[in-house]
């Protein structure tokens, strides 16, 4: 008896230490198994979190390719009401001209929920960048409140980009040259393309970026006053007090009135705009040289958005008034130079991607779909 009792005994010892052995495999199978679980989990929710943007990101664009072909229909229906007025009046003064609602004045009605919107800027309203010499920029710096000690440091080094033959010892002493940095590069030497060239620029690069490479409120401040067109007189009927304080080279004593300011403190029935110099002087009471300023629009950006919903196209298209689109004379067609990229400029009234316009009125300079206004 004794024998089986101790027989039961061990029997009983092997099976519990079978089980003991068992339930640790057990509960690593089911942590393993929890794990994987959560770990496909997390894959198949940032899968979806992915696939949720890539499908919202290509509706937008397929919204915006709807909108494209209303967005062009726009400006050329704009073109053709600039036109229409310029060969009334002979040339374009300003929007109260009668331009101001053009789709109003061509009666352009969009289909369903489709809604345009237009605006204007007159480049020549501002300062010809190309054409400021050392003394407008310090001017132009003074009228921006730069800090004084680094106005002519800013001077010389702008010009010393876009001017090989500027000496660049004007420069500020710390500035030891574009090849002497962590990388090396060369000033362009040529006028600006676009303001956000100026972040390669010493001092403006500190002056108008972050550390990130933002543009901060005194870019913005910046480009509000300055194009980046070549011509020789301002239009006194767009430009700011500070545009014609610089540009005529007039000290801080000398009282300059802009049209904007003269509109709001008078109202003319006849015109609300200048049709030549002469009478901008009397009425304005100022003396502007009529070698500097003018009355009329050379460069006008035209800025259309469509939107129908939360979908929205932009255009940017900037018009050269004086100068139509070259023809073909084989076949009275504008010339075509190729496709230009959606966003940069479009040269000569070639069009951004397959869609070609008649813009025989006008040359179109630059045309720019979905992007900055600034140049």
């Amino acid at each position: 008896m004794k024998t089986i009792e101790q027989d039961t005994g061990n029997g009983r010892n092997r099976r519990t230490s079978a089980v003991a052995a068992v339930l640790p495999r057990r509960g690593a199978v089911l942590v393993f198994t929890l794990v994987m679980i959560f770990m496909t989990s997390v894959a198949i929710f940032l899968f979806i979190e992915k696939a949720t943007y890539e499908i919202r990101s290509e509706a937008v664009h397929l919204e915006r390719d709807r909108l494209r072909p209303h967005a062009y229909s726009v400006l050329e229906a704009v073109m053709a009401v600039l036109h229409d007025i310029k060969e009334i009046d002979g040339t374009l003064y300003d929007s109260p001209q009668g331009w101001e609602n053009p789709l109003e004045y061509a009666d352009v009605r969009l289909p369903g929920e489709v809604r345009a919107t237009v605006s204007f800027l007159d480049e020549t309203g501002k300062l010809p960048l190309p054409q400021m010499d050392r003394e407008r920029l310090i001017l132009l710096f003074e009228e921006l409140e730069y800090d004084q000690s680094n106005i002519d440091d800013l001077a010389d080094a702008l010009l010393s980009w876009v001017d090989e033959t500027h000496d660049q010892s004007h420069v500020g002493g710390g500035f030891f040259g574009y090849d002497q940095g962590d990388l090396p590069y060369r000033a362009s030497h040529q006028p600006l393309k676009s303001l956000y060239e100026l972040a390669a620029v010493e001092g403006f690069r500190e002056l108008f970026f972050d550390a990130a490479g933002t543009p901060t409120g005194e870019f913005y401040r910046f480009a509000e006053l300055v194009s980046l067109r070549e011509f020789q007189t301002v239009n006194v009927n767009t430009a700011s007090s500070r545009v014609l304080r610089v540009w005529g080279e007039y000290g801080e004593t000398e009282q300059l009135v802009s049209m904007d300011e003269f509109r709001q403190n008078s109202f003319r029935n006849e015109h609300n705009y200048f049709e030549d110099l002469g009478d901008a002087n009397i009425q304005l009471g100022t003396d502007l040289p009529g070698n500097r300023f003018g009355t009329s629009i050379r460069y006008l950006r035209v800025i259309i958005r469509v939107s129908e919903g939360n979908s929205e196209h932009r255009l940017n298209a900037l018009l050269d008034i004086n100068r139509p689109a070259e023809v073909d004379r084989t076949n009275q067609q504008p010339q075509r130079r190729g496709r230009p990229d959606p966003e940069t400029a479009a040269e000569e009234g070639g069009a951004a991607g397959d869609h070609v316009l008649q813009n025989y009125p006008f040359t179109i300079l630059e045309l720019r779909e979905n992007a900055s206004i600034l140049n």
